[in-house]
């Protein structure tokens, strides 16, 4: 009976303390284009949300998109102007990432698209909160790849205290 109880108590235990000691680190705000070379804020006209949700324990990535309902408008109105049909573009986008690499200043992580042959890699500096997004495509015609940067407006507090959160001080 003693080992019973010995045993449920290790378990709850581990049960409560391996989650208080996750790690995970938001970005949030994420600016797209010109605006890193500026770090203006979110274009608040265009998402209701745009963030990255890094948890180091899981070994992943998800990125959240919101679009607004005026610019969900504004892009199929376009989209059915220029092509005669409807586009009919979602307002929620999300995209999780496999962490390949973690350091207290770096985040590297990866998604294979399948049906499209391509590798998606989103290389993050923690320190700058900037994201530098790569889609690499394959075809019959060779390799070929884009990349897009953003800039994070991070989930407030100051940079050390942002550092701290993250290597879980």
């Amino acid at each position: 009976m003693k080992k019973i109880i010995q045993l449920f108590s290790l378990i709850f235990f581990l049960t409560f303390t391996v989650n208080s000691h996750a790690k995970i680190i938001t970005l949030s705000n994420c600016s797209t284009g010109d605006s890193i070379l500026t770090k203006k804020e979110m274009d608040k006209n265009t998402y209701e949300k745009n963030e990255y949700i890094i948890n180091i324990n899981q070994k992943l990535v998800r990125k959240t998109i919101i679009f607004t309902d005026s610019f969900i408008k504004n892009e199929n109105d376009t989209f059915r102007k220029e092509h005669k049909k409807d586009f009919n573009r979602d307002k929620i986008m999300s995209f999780e990432y496999r962490i390949e690499y973690s350091d207290s200043k770096f985040v590297k992580a990866t998604t294979d698209i399948r049906d499209a042959k391509a590798k998606h890699t989103v290389e993050i500096n923690l320190n700058e909160k900037t994201i530098k997004s790569t889609l690499e495509t394959k075809s019959h015609g060779g390799a070929s790849s884009f990349s897009l940067f953003q800039y994070c407006g991070g989930s407030g507090g100051s940079s050390k205290d942002f550092l701290n959160k993250i290597i879980g001080k």
